[in-house]
């Protein structure tokens, strides 16, 4: 299989658990589940969110749960919707409302609902579970631990610098195979627990991760 086509230049760090005999296991039960059952997202965008984030522009790494199970909004990249989208998802909103208070001062922006713009600038929008069944929340959660687990003990091995957005209970499992020495790691609560509890998502970490970049790498991040 042409590795590169589905995740771009992360091929060469992504190959060795490709090879492996639990993704084999994975891409088989994946295959059973898409011919049997609804799954999201489409298994084209399975491995959106790397092909969309150059490994080597790689700055952040925002880590949701797993992808939107209802409404087929799920498009490979965490907490985006599709440019179709008439209405934001609830959790989006949130996201959106605190990067206008965070870094616009509560100014109107030209908001990206797809996070193409993010992704492309290098920040990696990653669920810690890539699949989901209809209506199903956290059913595809397991099967994908290994993975999640691997790419996060890589770049922590091997990728100095980067900032972490850890965002609810789900995410902050995994802040064990985060290493936080030379790294920025943020957490709060996840956005939907705010939507649940009718309160603001008053999240910061949109303006921490820019004062990041902007002295560490010497460039701009555009939310």
């Amino acid at each position: 299989m042409n590795w590169a086509s589905l995740v771009g230049d992360w091929d060469r760090v992504l190959i060795p658990i490709f090879r492996t005999q639990y993704f084999s296991n994975l891409m088989k039960y994946l295959k059973i589940n898409y011919e049997t059952q609804q799954v999201y997202p489409e298994k084209s965008d399975i491995f959106k969110a790397f092909k969309l984030c150059p490994y080597y522009k790689l700055k952040v790494v925002i880590l949701g749960q797993d992808p939107y199970f209802t409404n087929g909004r799920a498009t490979g990249l965490a907490f985006a919707n599709p440019e179709s989208s008439t209405t934001l998802s609830p959790s989006l909103y949130k996201i959106r409302d605190a990067v206008e208070q965070d870094i616009y001062n509560g100014m109107a922006l030209d908001f990206d609902p797809t996070l193409e713009k993010w992704a492309k600038q290098g920040i990696l929008l990653l669920n810690t579970a890539l699949t989901v069944r209809y209506s199903e929340p956290e059913s595809h959660l397991g099967i994908w631990h290994p993975f999640t687990k691997y790419v996060l003990k890589h770049l922590s091995s091997n990728y100095g610098g980067l900032v972490y957005f850890i965002w609810g209970k789900k995410a902050a499992n995994n802040l064990e195979f985060i290493s936080k020495n030379g790294n920025f790691v943020y957490q709060y609560e996840h956005p939907a627990y705010a939507v649940r509890n009718g309160r603001p998502w008053e999240c910061d970490h949109f303006h921490r991760a820019t004062q990041v970049i902007r002295t560490y790498h010497d460039e701009e991040l555009i939310w």
